[in-house]
């Protein structure tokens, strides 16, 4: 389940994160990346096009409540808790390529993420409203991609992410790979 949070750091208290609403990320009606991108698109972006959105930003944007996307990656295990929050999309747009049977383009995206509980299953844990006490500083990153792109730009195709398959994760071509490696402080040693 993913769902916009209201974080609080009281340094005192803990960090409080209570949900205020569920969302989508993907989707090209709903979905928070693409509503993010057509309010920032101008008319002379296509074709290879890398953007990235700061979480806490995109949400006051686009006028939803909160300041965090929180995602629960185990909402029906009964013996285990995994939450993560996102702090950073990146996404590089290919055009689209009919010979290779993507008409509607495709984008590798790359999340930014940090824990936020993992932890033993606790009947009594509410993850609507809860506290922690620290939060890991390290950044986890996430590859996938969406079955969609910018063209002059408006956004072309669903923005989905792909039906479930043996290679949902994104293949990460030089430009797309440098792209991410620029913007998550990655260098080649």
């Amino acid at each position: 389940m993913i769902c916009a949070y209201e974080k609080k750091d009281n340094r005192k208290n803990g960090i409080h994160f209570q949900r205020t609403r569920k969302i989508s990320i993907a989707g090209s009606k709903n979905g928070i990346i693409a509503r993010y991108l057509e309010e920032i698109s101008t008319p002379n972006v296509s074709g290879h096009f890398g953007w990235s959105i700061e979480v806490k930003r995109a949400l006051k944007k686009l006028k939803i409540p909160g300041n965090s996307i929180v995602i629960d990656t185990k909402p029906k295990s009964e013996t285990g808790i995994k939450i993560i929050e996102v702090v950073k999309i990146h996404g590089y747009c290919y055009p689209p390529d009919p010979d290779n049977d993507l008409r509607d383009g495709i984008t590798p995206i790359c999340f930014e993420i940090r824990d936020v509980v993992t932890s033993k299953y606790e009947e009594d844990f509410k993850k609507e409203d809860f506290i922690i006490f620290s939060q890991p500083k390290r950044l986890i990153i996430a590859y996938l991609y969406l079955q969609g792109t910018i063209e002059k730009g408006r956004l072309v195709g669903g923005w989905r992410f792909p039906p479930l398959s043996y290679t949902n994760g994104a293949f990460l071509y030089p430009k797309a790979r440098n792209y991410f490696n620029s913007r998550t402080g990655y260098r080649k040693k």
